[in-house]
């Protein structure tokens, strides 16, 4: 019995046109032009390996897609940017070295005020600057 029904819906399911779904999954399939965005903003070789997860409002996500669109990138690509271009901000001081003051515990940017290094060795910023 259970082998007539497998072959009974077997032949059915030959039998019957395809779903619109699947139709119109083909149409599309038919005309799109798959193709991968370069990564833009990744050194040669390198790949992302770690994963956020954020929150967004349907008003922000969109605007951030929006713009995404608007340079050619993803939206991943384009979140990845962003806050890189904050890192660099906020923890790459720029300022020459006259501006730096260096004690044995720690070294400091007079311009920016930021704490390059710390007593234990710790290097809180990062320095476009060459080291002396």
């Amino acid at each position: 019995m259970g082998n007539d029904y497998k072959n009974i819906r077997e032949e059915a399911l030959e039998d019957a046109p395809p779903d619109n779904v699947e139709s119109a999954m083909d149409k599309v399939a038919s005309v799109l032009n798959l193709s991968r965005k370069k990564n833009i903003n990744t050194k040669d070789g390198e790949t992302a390996q770690k994963q956020v997860m954020i929150r967004a409002t349907d008003e922000d996500h969109e605007k951030w897609k929006q713009c995404a669109e608007h340079l050619g990138v993803s939206m991943a690509e384009f979140i990845r940017s962003a806050c890189n271009d904050k890192y660099e901000d906020i923890m790459v001081c720029k300022h020459p070295l006259e501006f730096r003051k260096s004690y044995p515990w720690r070294e400091d940017c007079l311009k920016c005020g930021k704490v390059l290094r710390d007593g234990d060795g710790h290097t809180h910023l990062r320095s476009n600057m060459p080291q002396q």
